[in-house]
């Protein structure tokens, strides 16, 4: 888990949300709580909100999935090439600075708060990484060589030889056969080299395509009934 500037840890696209008494920007971390907002998911009634309203930690957590494709060279020479797909995921949870918003009137000596202000985002923790596609995915020929069998024979000695039976055999001539076969993906290493992609983590990316991406405001750990169109 790595700790980092809000600024580079979510790259979230503008919007404003609004439920009720509910404002945020999810790029600045920016908005506004109403009260009742609060005191509806925590149980507060009044006079716990006047106690413990400095307690309200506010927090963004934004989920992204990406599929990744994937290729890599297999080592089998019946099936050289293989190509999948998988998801990854990416959560960033965002702490955000907030204040307590007071009505200037007072009622009975005593301030009444309005909400919480919220004034951008404090730090952030990110699980997970960003898939990148490898910079570079070289394709080529996938070569083998066996040995087959010519449709000749050839003598060779008796390994049963007992001063019996004959001293010789005849035997299948095999001879070294070439192959060539489907692309694999390789790179270049530091020399200028072509190095195949393997299985394990050196497999080649050739896509990454964010497929979901959700994210939630929470108040002390307990969502709050809006979710960000992102």
């Amino acid at each position: 888990m790595k700790k980092f500037a809000i600024s580079a840890a979510l790259t979230l696209a503008v919007v404003a949300i609004s439920f009720a008494t509910v404002t945020f920007d999810a790029v600045k971390g920016t908005g506004f709580i109403g009260k009742g907002d609060v005191q509806k998911v925590l149980g507060w009634n009044n006079a716990q909100l006047q106690n413990q309203a400095s307690s309200a930690v506010f927090t963004y957590v934004k989920t992204d999935t990406y599929e990744v494709v994937n290729a890599w060279a297999t080592g089998n020479v019946d099936h050289p090439v293989s190509l999948n797909s998988h998801t990854a995921t990416v959560t960033t949870m965002a702490v955000v600075n907030s204040t307590v918003d007071a009505d200037p009137r007072q009622v009975k000596g005593q301030k009444q708060f309005t909400g919480f202000n919220l004034a951008g985002f404090l730090s952030s923790t990110t699980v997970g990484t960003v898939p990148v596609v490898s910079p570079t995915v070289t394709y080529t020929t996938f070569s083998w060589t066996t040995q087959e069998w010519d449709q000749t024979y050839e003598t060779v000695p008796n390994p049963n030889y007992n001063g019996h039976n004959s001293p010789t055999i005849q035997v299948k001539h095999y001879v070294p056969v070439n192959h060539t076969g489907d692309q694999l993906p390789a790179y270049q290493d530091e020399n200028g080299n072509l190095v195949l992609y393997t299985e394990g983590n050196n497999k080649a990316v050739l896509s990454v395509t964010l497929i979901d991406s959700t994210g939630g405001l929470y108040v002390n750990g307990v969502p709050l009934p809006i979710t960000p169109a992102l």
